[in-house]
């Protein structure tokens, strides 16, 4: 997902990342906004459902951290977006901002 970085299952607010992600396309018509493809093969998108940004949900929500590194890809809309989305979520302490402390996926990958 384009833009995002989620807790890996393994690791702290991965199952409730993965549950949150669920309870938003379930049984719901998506559409994907595609614009490369990694280095596995696999195509990098913006999932909407309803014209809503899921990928954007999920930030909202406190369970994905805007994926910065990768900012550079996004519009300056959605750059700019993403990133309120992700202190408003950090100051509310909602989802994995209800740890003091949380560990982005990318250093949980590396332990």
């Amino acid at each position: 997902m384009s833009g995002i970085d989620t807790p890996e299952l393994k690791q702290a607010f991965g199952i409730e990342a993965r549950d949150v992600l669920r309870s938003c396309i379930i049984n719901r018509e998506a559409s994907a906004r595609c614009h490369k493809i990694d280095r596995y093969k696999r195509q990098v998108c913006v999932v909407f459902i309803d014209d809503q940004d899921i990928n954007l949900r999920l930030v909202e929500s406190g369970f994905a951290w805007h994926f910065k590194k990768y900012q550079g890809e996004q519009s300056k809309t959605d750059r700019e977006s993403y990133s309120v989305a992700e202190d408003i979520a950090k100051l509310l302490g909602v989802g994995l901002w209800r740890d003091s402390d949380p560990i982005p996926p990318w250093e949980f990958r590396k332990l």
